[in-house]
This record gives C-alpha cells, structure tokens and sequence, in this order.
C-alpha cells in the first residue's frame, strides 16, 4: 500500500508534571464553537469520511477511555475516521479530531491508537490553534476557517487533492503549523491522561518507527509546511528514553482481537477488493482455518456485490466450533448488512435478532436489525430498536432516511420531513433538502425541538450559501414526489 507521511506522535515526560488549570487564548470558547460546524463541513465537503459503525464506534471506545481522565474539558469532543492512506491523525478547534484509516490499519496495538487521540486532544485542550490565529490577529470567523481548513486539508494524500488554497490562506496555514512546544505540551498533557486511562505509553517508539519506515517506502513525500507535526529522527531517540523512564499502571480490558477486526475492515475500505480476493483465496488454500481471511475474503466480496458468495464466506465462520468465543461481534453486523443486501431479510432478522438480544449495546447490529425490519415494512420494529442510539448513528445518514420514511409511514408527517431534511443535508442535495424543511415546519408546532432546530438551520442558510430559491424548491418537489411513487 503506498502511504504518505504525516508524522503523527505522542510521548510521555517522564517526571511528575503539574499542568496549567487553563489554556488562554483571546479567541473565546465560543469563538471556536462556531468554528466546530463550518470546518467539519469543510472536512465532509473536501476528505470521504469512513461510515461503518464498528470502526468508528471503536475508535470512539478508545477514545472516550481517554477522555474520561481530561479535567475541565472545554467542548463535546467528536471523533471521525478519513478514508486516506495517510500516516495522520489531526485536531481542529471546537473539538473534532480526525484519524486516518491508514494510520488505524498500520498500529499495532490499542495503547498506541489510544496514545494518537490523547495527543490531539492534548492540542485541543492546550488550545493551540486558537492561540496562534490571535497572535495573527485574524480578521473573523471565515478567515480563521479557511486558514485551518487549509492547514489540515490541503495537501499530501487523497483527502488534499480536491483542497485548493490560495497564496493568503496558505500562508496563514504556514503560521499555524504547531511548535515543538505545541508538540511537547500536548505530549506531557497526554502523558497524565494515558497513564490515568491505564493505557501502555511503551508502544510509541515502534510507531515512531513505522511512520519513518513508511517515510522512505510511501514515495510521493509530502511538502514539509503541510505536515502538521514538526517531526525528526531525533524525537525517536527522545521517545525511546522517555518510555525506558516512565511506566504507567496497567488496567482495564485490551482485546487484541477486536483491533485486528477492525484493521480487517480498514483493509477493505482501502484496498482494491478484487485484489483482496486473489490474496485471501491464495492464502486460504494453505491455511483454510483461518478466520481472519475467511473474514477479509467475505468483507472483499461484500465490497465487489458478489453477495450470494459473501453469504456462503460468512456462514463458513458460523460453522466453527465455539465460535462466539473468538469471533468479534462486528462480525456479526457484517453478516446481516451482507443478507439485507442479499434480499435476504428473514435470514438477517432470525441471525441477527438472537445477536442482539444477548448483546443490546452492539449498535452496529442493532442497525443492521432495524434495516432488515425496515425493509420488511415494519416500522414499530425498526424505530423500537433504533431508539436510544441515535448519537451513535449520527455519522449514518441512512438512518435519518430510515426514520423519516417509517415516521411518514406512521402519519407523523412533520416529523418524517424533518428526518427527510437531515437526510438530504448530509448528503449535499441542498434544493430537496430545503423543500423537505418547509414542508417540516408547515407540518410541526413552531414551539416543537424540530421546528426550533429548522428555524435556527434556515436564518444560517439565509446568511450563507443556502438561500431560498422557488424554482429550485418546485423542482425539489418534483423529484421528491417521483422518488416516493
């Protein structure tokens, strides 16, 4: 796999450290909430994020694990994985940190996953960013947007190669790059919060290995004023000197198994997965017992819509004895997407209705539950089991698609065009999604949670880039009317 190189990294100081109560900066908290919206939508508009449930919500595992140990949090932090090979990870202000699928695909173990997100929650929190656009005196909202977006987005890897910036703005994101001692401090902050979290910090050096490796073998080097995190050989040999000093306490679970389900997974997303299916089947004939690549080999014929096959790979894992003892439960969740693609919804419901009761916090499964219901016409069902996990599927926008057509099938008309309007936003069909939030308000008291969150989302647009055009919301319309015959 060619991978790019952005030296993401984070140690730990090896003495007793007593950090700041607070990290000032002129830029309010506030400021940088507002900032949060229009820079995710410019990672969404610019970088494919990565939507499969097992892999995000893992991350988020991990993560909140972290954050439990993060006093005086300033923000709701929200973790996104990018679809790019890239050796990164990145943190913009407000509280949204990015990890690239091949960094996730190259570690090797939870503590070093773990170790990457403790340290951009470090720059979030020591408030980096918003310290630097202060000292460039930015003239507002917009501008510091654009200088950020730029400075993560625009270059080295698929995720840059649609982010143009101009010479101003790039400049700006010249400015911005952290400092070793943004890079220090975000380390010694990350370094009481592992070792509070019961995470190993030993593991960093051999990532600061593979990313160097990778440095000389991925070809195609990114320009130094776009790698974010200063790097040298140096922080090597720092790291390795630090980890011999300090060690942390080790508590909590680590399933091994689990990453290595989900690296699977990365793996599918991506590589070619007709290449993929050469391998596992080359690999399969001198090692049949192999569950891994019994598993690669089902997610790649998944990914290639050969399905009925997918279905006879999958059922091979199910023949196993004790199988439930080894196998992750993501597996579980793939299995019943692979039948609900298959026609298969009985199957999927009968597989996955079992799953589910005895494991109700496997959102990934319940998801995959409530489409076969969904699919079968049974709307009671589906929004039964959706209920409660909504914050968890928010980075699905099929599931607003699920609930507005159910809610419509139910005779909650208002709420079923505001699930519609979610929908169609997120997936930038802006004219469709604008007639749908019409017809929500029409439909819904004004003093509803919905008709108040419509109302805030339109005087935005009204400021913005969505103005209101009639010609536009008739042909909406139409479309909207054509898709529901």
């Amino acid at each position: 796999m060619k991978l790019h190189l952005i030296i993401v990294i984070c140690f730990c100081f090896a003495a007793q450290l007593v950090l700041p109560e607070a990290s000032h900066a002129l830029m309010s908290i506030e400021d940088e909430k507002k900032m949060r919206a229009e820079l995710l939508e410019q990672v969404k508009k610019r970088a494919p994020l990565v939507k499969d449930i097992a892999v995000v919500g893992y991350v988020n595992k991990v993560a909140q694990r972290v954050l439990a140990s993060v006093e005086n949090k300033y923000f709701e932090y929200e973790f996104f994985v990018l679809k790019d090979e890239a050796l990164n990870a990145f943190a913009m202000p407000g509280g949204i940190i990015f990890i690239h699928s091949g960094l996730l695909e190259a570690i090797d173990t939870e503590d070093d996953l773990a170790c990457v997100l403790a340290h951009e929650i470090g720059h979030v929190q020591a408030r980096h960013i918003a310290k630097r656009l202060e000292t460039m005196k930015y003239t507002g909202i917009a501008t510091a947007v654009t200088a950020v977006a730029g400075l993560f987005l625009g270059g080295g890897g698929r995720a840059g190669t649609a982010a143009m910036i101009s010479a101003g703005a790039l400049s700006t994101s010249l400015a911005l790059k952290y400092s070793r001692e943004d890079e220090e401090e975000a380390d010694r902050r990350a370094c009481q919060w592992l070792c509070k979290a019961g995470y190993n910090p030993d593991g960093l050096a051999n990532v600061m290995k593979k990313i160097l490796q990778y440095r000389w073998i991925g070809g195609g080097a990114i320009p130094s004023y776009l790698s974010t995190h200063p790097s040298s050989s140096q922080r090597l040999s720092y790291l390795e000197d630090i980890v011999l000093i300090k060690k942390c306490p080790m508590q909590g679970e680590r399933n091994t198994a689990t990453l290595q389900y989900v690296q699977m997974k990365i793996k599918a997303i991506n590589n070619d997965p007709y290449e993929l299916i050469e391998n596992y089947r080359e690999t399969l004939q001198a090692k049949p017992d192999s569950l891994m690549d019994i598993y690669g080999l089902a997610l790649a014929l998944k990914a290639t819509q050969q399905l009925d096959e997918a279905v006879a790979t999958f059922e091979k894992l199910f023949d196993f004895p004790a199988i439930e003892t080894v196998i992750s439960s993501s597996v579980y969740a793939d299995f019943g997407e692979t039948l609900v693609l298959a026609g298969r919804y009985e199957q999927a419901i009968q597989m996955l209705d079992s799953h589910v009761r005895k494991n109700p916090d496997d959102v990934a499964a319940r998801f995959q539950l409530a489409r076969a219901w969904q699919r079968q016409g049974n709307c009671n069902k589906t929004m039964e089991l959706l209920k409660g996990i909504d914050e968890q599927l928010e980075q699905v926008e099929e599931v607003f698609l699920m609930k507005g057509k159910c809610l419509v099938a139910q005779e909650k008309m208002g709420e079923g065009h505001y699930f519609f309007y979610r929908y169609y936003k997120v997936v930038g069909e802006r004219s469709t999604a604008r007639f749908h939030r019409k017809r929500a308000l029409a439909l819904l008291p004004s003093t509803h949670r919905y008709a108040l969150e419509l109302e805030e989302d339109s005087k935005k647009d009204k400021s913005g880039s969505w103005i209101d055009d009639d010609e536009e919301d008739k042909k909406a319309s139409r479309r909207s009317g054509r898709r529901s015959n």
